[in-house]
């Protein structure tokens, strides 16, 4: 090979590593894909809670019987379920902070067990939804109560099994029906000490 090739054959290599390497250095130029870890998903850091999230204190049994259980005879179970239900379910929305309180106002006609259960039960965030609507217009609520068959269950004769229908009807300060709204409710009455009292309410 001649001096002239070999000099002509230097020279297109030293061009060729040239290009190549102004071809690598516009690739690491380039902007190349990365993977970017995806955004923080959101907290929610709340400030103080709404009032309608906070705890509130447990109801207490009221010192002074309610009408609707006051002189009810417990010596009969029957009697003693109706009363029990019609107190159960009595409210009024601008006294009370929420349907708890009616049920502690029962108080004197439930079992030890049930009494502390209820009672113990300290009421967490709203009353709920239908509570809330009546609340707003101070609604008094008047129940009214029929009894419906109670599904087979056996009576004996130390407990006695019964079921009503309670029709609720919220009556505003305004005088003006409010709402209805339709529950039924188990209820269970044991002998204790020779009186019958509610041992358990269910709401179905």
């Amino acid at each position: 090979m001649t001096a002239a090739r070999k000099a002509a054959i230097a020279a297109a290599l030293l061009v060729a590593v040239g290009l190549a390497a102004g071809c690598s250095s516009t690739d690491t130029a380039a902007p190349s894909p990365t993977t970017t870890a995806g955004a923080p998903a959101r907290q929610w850091t709340p400030g103080a809670a709404p009032s309608a999230t906070q705890n509130r204190p447990p109801a207490t049994t009221p010192a002074q019987v309610p009408d609707t259980l006051a002189g009810v005879d417990d010596s009969d179970p029957v009697a003693v379920a109706d009363a029990v239900v019609t107190t159960w379910f009595t409210w009024n929305t601008a006294v009370d902070d929420g349907p708890n309180d009616a049920a502690a106002r029962t108080g004197a006609a439930l079992t030890d067990r049930f009494r502390e259960q209820i009672l113990a039960t300290t009421p967490t965030g709203s009353p709920g939804g239908q509570w809330l609507e009546w609340a707003a217009v101070d609604a008094q609520v008047w129940p009214t109560v029929s009894n419906v068959p109670n599904q087979g269950a056996v009576d004996t004769a130390s407990a006695v099994h019964r079921m009503y229908q309670v029709e609720q009807t919220a009556i505003a300060a305004d005088g003006s029906v409010a709402g209805v709204d339709t529950v039924q409710v188990a209820v269970l009455v044991v002998g204790d000490d020779g009186r019958w009292k509610v041992d358990a309410m269910q709401q179905l």
